[in-house]
């Protein structure tokens, strides 16, 4: 819960702990890759994909919405490469999917609510590649949620790795970025990949929107206070 204990003190008085990790992290954080449009950024996602599989590393591909697990894998299939999509829709066997999506050679695609809370195990012989590939479409709103994707490879001391996608067409950017949108924009190549690093600017872009949803949260708890002191002052009277 890194970045929230001053709010869960704040707001519910409690306190939080950190926790040692049992053994040492292993994870490899790869720079991140950006480009001027969502449509470009697919395309080097799925180029990815096509690289890193030839390896025989499983990857498992993080996306925010359901409308874009769908995009990708409309893209997989018209390269001919096999692979699962996971985003709430098929809540019988999620478990069973991200179970699955440690074996040698799996492509997994999983919004992010699909299956958490199953622990993807390693198949024979991937450690030696080099373990779980996983791939963030976007950052997101919430710092948070980027670890915990990224923490779905290396776990439990195995190896694995992990690299972010971002176009000046994302959610987090328009919204935001401020005047991050059109400073990406201006960097764009002829490919639509941006020289340069903007890592600062979209830090700052998460900063203000946990901002929001913070204060949005503290609203939301002082309204149920004054609801429940109201609901008691009428049964008084």
């Amino acid at each position: 819960m890194v970045g929230v204990e001053r709010e869960f003190w704040q707001e519910q008085r409690l306190a939080t702990v950190a926790i040692p990790l049992r053994r040492p992290c292993r994870r490899e954080m790869l720079p991140d890759r950006w480009f001027a449009t969502e449509a470009a950024k697919l395309v080097a996602v799925v180029e990815e994909i096509e690289t890193i599989t030839r390896t025989g590393r499983p990857i498992l591909v993080g996306t925010r919405t359901i409308e874009s697990s769908l995009k990708i894998s409309s893209l997989l299939t018209a390269k001919g490469q096999n692979h699962r999509v996971l985003n709430g829709l098929q809540n019988e066997d999620e478990a069973a999917v991200v179970a699955r999506a440690g074996e040698l050679g799996a492509i997994t695609i999983a919004t992010n609510m699909a299956g958490r809370g199953t622990d993807i195990r390693l198949g024979g012989g991937v450690a030696d590649l080099g373990g779980l590939y996983v791939i963030g479409v976007e950052r997101h709103e919430s710092r948070r949620v980027d670890r915990q994707l990224a923490g779905r490879a290396a776990r439990q001391g195995d190896p694995g790795s992990c690299r972010f996608f971002i176009s000046a067409e994302d959610l987090l950017i328009v919204q935001h970025g401020g005047s991050l949108h059109f400073q990406m924009r201006q960097a764009a190549t002829q490919e639509n990949e941006l020289r340069g690093d903007f890592s600062i600017g979209v830090a700052s872009a998460q900063r203000r929107a946990e901002t929001a949803a913070r204060e949005n949260r503290r609203k939301l708890v002082a309204h149920d206070d004054w609801s429940q002191s109201l609901l008691k002052s009428l049964q008084r009277s």
